[in-house]
């Protein structure tokens, strides 16, 4: 999908299930919600996160604290894990990640998440129109399914022939490349 947007709950869905699944929001017995967290992640990069909530009721009968990132992210971790990470994060120095990590909210995270949304849609569809503006039309409306999918990978084509085109929309080419190929008749699937 988009670029800058993996990871985010645009409808704040995970929160809605987390506290279904019996997220408790406070009274956590180590009283870590709210404390920034440090974790490094398989990419071998640090990320600071925070604390926003804990479950009390888990398979292992072991409680899980919940950690939300800036960038919308969230893992569970086990007591060992959130020590350890609290405890690194304490010893940091206070720098523009820690500053972000604090400033994480878990009801105001999706607004956040919906305007950056926005303005890269709107960027996005300005793009488009501007790269539909300049395509070639037909005269005359498809024939059948196989010339409406021939024309539509024409198009795709059309488009790709330009580097800066590959550079914003490659993703979208090779979906719609992908889904065209999922559903058009046998001929063009060949």
């Amino acid at each position: 999908w988009w670029r800058d947007t993996e990871g985010f709950d645009f409808e704040n869905s995970a929160l809605e299930q987390h506290l279904k699944d019996g997220l408790k929001l406070k009274g956590d017995p180590e009283g870590w919600i709210g404390k920034v967290v440090k974790r490094r992640f398989d990419d071998g990069r640090v990320y600071f996160g925070k604390i926003v909530g804990w479950f009390d009721d888990t398979e292992d009968d072991e409680p899980l604290w919940l950690c939300l990132y800036p960038d919308g992210d969230s893992e569970d971790l086990e007591r060992r894990d959130a020590r350890r990470a609290v405890r690194w994060a304490e010893q940091s120095e206070l720098d523009e990640r820690v500053r972000a990590a604090r400033k994480v909210d878990i009801y105001a995270l999706t607004e956040r998440q919906r305007g950056e949304l926005d303005e890269a849609e709107s960027k996005r569809k300005a793009g488009l129109e501007k790269l539909l503006a300049r395509s070639s039309t037909y005269s005359r409306a498809a024939s059948d399914p196989t010339e409406t999918a021939v024309r539509g990978i024409q198009f795709m084509f059309e488009i790709g022939r330009r580097e800066k085109n590959l550079q914003g929309f490659g993703a979208d080419l090779i979906q719609t490349l992908f889904d065209v190929g999922a559903v058009a008749p046998d001929p063009v699937r060949r």
